[in-house]
């Protein structure tokens, strides 16, 4: 793979001292490894991202480079590649009574949002409570398994799958595209988003297309107009077109499968 490639990936990520799974689009994986997050099914499935974007992190991000569709690379991640070394100055000591007042008590390991940020209780001594600000896997090095899955060839795939980044959770599929020159105009699926939320996805998925789409140099949002589809034919014994009514569909991964 060449830097700029909109791929799809498969990925395992376990922390090397203990061989815990932290994270993993493999549905059979994140079951086997008790965390199988069934509010959230979708998110088992290859995953797009950019090569040469620095995701899912650096590290793996750069074992991209050179990849093939359907290869597959094991490697180990350092903290500096990963999510940083841990930073002492990260760390902070509150009264406990702060958190009786509100009527939480703390206990090792749990996660709680202060003003500064969301930490993780360290211990709790002396009346004091040691908060955490540091990312959960600061200083920690990762074994990683990735395979390339797809690459994305034609222009309407990569748009799809760059939307895709961004609405992960929402079918690539359903969203209604209009591509003229180098306008696009999109008519993005909500899903079960709320209207406030889809406002604020759109300028980062506009961002996202204009970065690495240079085909693409104008994208706006709203209704896209769908060609008429006479429905007489049906009525009368003809033949409907099978597309018909359908949105321009995702070419799959396997069809876009290239050699990088």
């Amino acid at each position: 793979m060449d830097k700029g490639s909109i791929i799809k990936i498969n990925y395992v990520e376990r922390v090397k001292t203990t061989g815990r799974v932290t994270e993993t689009n493999i549905e059979s994986v994140a079951k086997d490894a008790g965390i199988f997050d069934s509010d959230n099914p979708s998110r088992y499935r290859p995953t797009p991202t950019v090569v040469g974007s620095g995701r899912p992190t650096k590290g793996v991000d750069e074992a991209l480079l050179g990849m093939q569709v359907g290869e597959k690379k094991r490697l180990q991640v350092p903290p500096e590649k990963a999510f940083g070394p841990r930073n002492p100055r990260l760390m902070d000591h509150v009264p406990m009574s702060s958190f009786i007042k509100q009527g939480v008590r703390p206990v090792r390991g749990l996660p709680v949002r202060t003003r500064r940020g969301l930490a993780i209780v360290r211990s709790t001594t002396g009346g004091r409570i040691m908060l955490d600000y540091n990312h959960p896997l600061a200083g920690q090095t990762l074994d990683c398994d990735v395979e390339v899955t797809g690459l994305a060839k034609d222009l309407e795939t990569k748009i799809r799958w760059l939307i895709e980044m961004r609405l992960p959770g929402i079918p690539s599929e359903s969203h209604l595209i209009q591509i003229s020159g180098n306008k696009l105009v999109v008519e993005l699926n909500s899903g079960e988003l709320s209207k406030q939320i889809l406002e604020r996805l759109q300028p980062i998925v506009r961002q996202e297309i204009l970065d690495h789409i240079p085909e693409v140099t104008e994208v706006s949002f709203g209704p896209v107009e769908m060609a008429e589809v006479p429905t007489g034919g049906t009525e009368q014994g003809g033949e409907r077109p099978a597309d018909a009514g359908r949105p321009p569909t995702e070419t799959s991964p396997n069809a876009n499968e290239g050699t990088g």
